[in-house]
């Protein structure tokens, strides 16, 4: 202490406890001279560096100390947090081992080996660290939190609860780390309404709050309430604008709500310019090889597997190679299941990125000499379109999973059709539109082929069954309004719904709630989920008529209930997202099965249904046919598909 004045000595540790670490710094670095051969100075300059996150002068004041007094406590400390914030774990657990042998009533030490093998995953000997600090000292709170985390990784719920409420009994300094555990324990739990309190208490609490409001909107979409799930991304954005996650994540969910188009190109616009904020430029390409023998082409994304995405590529794959190419994966994610194994064998080269930077991830595609780049994944989770940013690849494409414009120039074209893409919607999007002659995607089949239609269930029933199995959150306070309209004109009529949400009670709860306020009895409005898509395929011939959601229409389920002969009725949109089941069946001729507005679609419901042996004729004739559709003729898409993008390249 004798380093400096007292004064000033109490001025800078005022100051550090504060996190003012550059004013700290202005001060020491005063008496910068005059100190050097002062431990304390050294240690107390090199703490404001490494808080600063200049980690090699911080490293540089440490060695200074250590040299002065190699087995100083407070050196040999600092010396051990500075190699576990560089990440060189083993060097800091070897640091904190040797002092807890000369220091073993000290529970700072055991306290940070207990962080040291938390973040190494070692969460068994993490707990015994944590324990060991609470053992000296059972107020010790962030032991107490960390060993809650710990238990919580090793799926000990119950243990985990049970430690981080002994927490936050002793929360002195009101952190809100403990209660957002707490609240994404029982949201994995399923325990909405406690989620929900925890996460609310959270929000009064000290700490970031932008991860607080980020889990709210998760466990709102999980309870089919997008609006405030906009809400919160939205909080959440304004606490840090430059996190690219959560607004592609805002940006996702704006889908599900009846936003202007101008309002999702602005927000789309404010992430591309983010991800220009970052630093991130475009790599230089490699030119291209005049005469090539095949085209190389690359997908991209999270979701080769069990998912709308592999049931279009499983068929896709196996036909396209056929043609001038090779085709390769970049696989966001490390889920692997049936899906995933079929579909990894018809690429040629299969590359896991998921743990890849971008600048890595874009090396191994360039180094590929990959001249198509197709995105599969848009603003959807796990999406990597700031490797699209980087512009690894001369022509880059938007197709299938997202029915959106990305709002990345950097991605050319969006692959539409003449009835979700229209030239004159143009202006919706950043990408070019790419038209394909009949239709945007096509559905596999050969994993679904055994599965057929039975007759009209109505023959059976008497009366008529409506059917919803899009997304649940697509079936919004709005379309339950018109649906309750439709079951109350149409005499002892159904409507059933399948969705993975609907496992939940609470959301059974909602939208029975939703019904009943428009008079229509519970009994009359099924809602269940099929644990397989072979039994949710199976249930289509269950339902008469399949009500399409809007504005945020039925993408795969349309092409499903297709497969099944089971007549859409659909709403004209306007934009790709809304006008999905136009294309469907615009391409099955059924072309007055699309509503013009709201009250056409109540009375083309109501007309429909009134005459059973029509609708039986109609079944039929779709029985007939529609499997040969554009909807389900993959040799045929695929090679239109392969001719397109090829004239693109060619013409670049």
């Amino acid at each position: 202490m004798n380093f400096i004045k007292e004064e000033k000595y109490s001025e800078i540790i005022h100051l550090i406890k504060s996190s003012k670490f550059s004013e700290a710094l202005n001060l020491l670095s005063e008496f910068k001279n005059s100190y050097l051969n002062d431990i304390l100075f050294n240690n107390l300059i090199g703490f404001v560096y490494q808080n600063l996150e200049d980690y090699v002068n911080a490293s540089k004041h440490f060695l200074d100390s250590y040299k002065l007094d190699n087995n100083n406590f407070d050196t040999n400390f600092n010396i051990g947090v500075l190699n576990f914030k560089q990440k060189k774990f083993q060097e800091a657990e070897r640091i904190f081992t040797k002092l807890s042998k000369n220091f073993s009533i000290n529970k700072d030490i055991f306290y940070n080996l207990g962080i040291i093998k938390l973040e190494t995953n070692q969460y068994g000997e993490a707990k015994e660290y944590f324990q060991k600090a609470l053992d000296l000292d059972s107020e010790f709170y962030f032991a107490q939190h960390h060993l809650g985390e710990c238990y919580e990784k090793l799926n000990s719920n119950d243990l985990a609860i049970l430690h981080y409420k002994k927490a936050q009994l002793i929360n002195s300094q009101r952190f809100n780390n403990t209660l957002n555990n707490l609240g994404n324990i029982f949201l994995k739990l399923r325990n909405y309404d406690l989620s929900e309190e925890y996460f609310l208490d959270a929000l009064q609490f000290q700490g970031s709050k932008k991860t607080i409001y980020n889990n709210l909107s998760v466990l709102y979409l999980e309870t089919l309430d997008a609006a405030k799930a906009y809400d919160c991304l939205q909080k959440s954005l304004n606490l840090d604008g430059n996190d690219c996650k959560i607004l592609s994540r805002l940006i996702s969910s704006s889908l599900y709500l009846n936003k202007d188009i101008n309002n999702y190109k602005k927000i789309s616009e404010q992430y591309r310019s983010i991800l220009s904020n970052k630093g991130l430029t475009k790599n230089e390409l490699k030119k291209a090889t005049v005469g090539f023998k095949k085209l190389k082409i690359g997908f991209v994304s999270a979701d080769f597997r069990e998912h709308p995405v592999g049931y279009y590529l499983l068929d896709f794959l196996g036909q396209i190679k056929k043609l001038n190419c090779e085709i390769y994966a970049y696989s966001n994610s490390k889920i692997e299941d049936n899906y995933t194994k079929l579909i990894k064998k018809e690429f040629y080269k299969w590359i896991d990125i998921s743990s890849l930077s971008d600048e890595e991830a874009c090396s191994f595609i360039r180094n590929d000499g990959i001249d198509i780049l197709i995105d599969m994944s848009g603003h959807s989770g796990d999406n990597r379109l700031s490797i699209f940013k980087l512009k690894p690849s001369s022509i880059q494409i938007s197709w299938a999973a997202y029915l959106a414009s990305t709002g990345l120039q950097e991605i050319d074209y969006i692959i539409g059709d003449p009835y979700v893409t229209p030239i004159q919607d143009a202006q919706i999007y950043v990408e070019k539109i790419l038209q394909l002659k009949d239709i945007w995607c096509c559905l596999s089949t050969t994993d679904i082929k055994n599965i057929n239609p039975t007759e009209l269930p109505a023959i059976k029933n008497g009366y008529i069954t409506f059917g919803c199995f899009n997304n649940i959150l697509k079936v919004n306070e709005n379309f339950i309004n018109v649906c309750s309209k439709i079951l109350l004109r149409v005499q002892n009529s159904r409507i059933i719904f399948k969705s993975p949400q609907l496992l939940e009670n609470t959301n059974k709860k909602r939208i029975h709630k939703l019904f009943e306020n428009n008079f229509i009895d519970p009994s009359k409005v099924i809602l269940n989920y099929d644990v397989n898509r072979i039994e949710l395929l199976k249930s289509y011939n269950n339902i008469d008529i399949a009500l399409d959601t809007f504005p945020y229409s039925g993408g795969t389920t349309s092409f499903e209930l297709s497969w099944m002969c089971v007549p859409l009725l659909t709403k004209k949109g306007d934009r790709f997202i809304s006008k999905c089941g136009e294309s469907v069946n615009y391409n099955l001729g059924m072309n007055d099965w699309i509503a013009k507005d709201e009250d056409d679609y109540i009375n083309k419901a109501v007309l429909f249904s009134k005459d059973i042996k029509k609708l039986e004729i109609i079944k039929k004739k779709l029985v007939q046919h529609s499997r040969n559709t554009n909807l389900f003729n993959m040799n045929k898409f695929a090679k239109e598909f392969f001719e397109q993008i090829t004239n693109i390249y060619n013409s670049r």
